[in-house]
């Protein structure tokens, strides 16, 4: 199964706090990074594809990071502009 990590890191403000969460949608992720975005506690985000894996030996699920996903930042004019990412090994 498909999911999707994102963060949102705290700007450095004393107030900002850094935001993270797991959703198994793209669209969910991107509206809950924004979020934390559009109030000013963080200055960028990103959202990184992962799959769910059975760890061994205890049998737990976890979650694996496919290198791939998308990195926000705001433009010029105020918009949050997403853009594709390959973490290459």
């Amino acid at each position: 199964m498909m999911m999707y990590l994102w963060t949102a890191p705290a700007n450095g403000e004393p107030t900002a706090r850094h935001a993270s969460g797991v959703t198994d949608s793209a669209v969910a992720a991107r509206q809950a990074a924004e979020s934390v975005l559009r109030t000013g506690q963080a200055w960028s985000a990103s959202i990184e594809c992962a799959y769910t894996a059975i760890g061994a030996p205890a049998l737990s699920l976890c979650y694996v990071r496919t290198g791939t996903g998308w990195s926000a930042r705001f433009s010029p004019a105020g918009n949050v502009v997403w853009t594709p990412f390959m973490v290459s090994e």
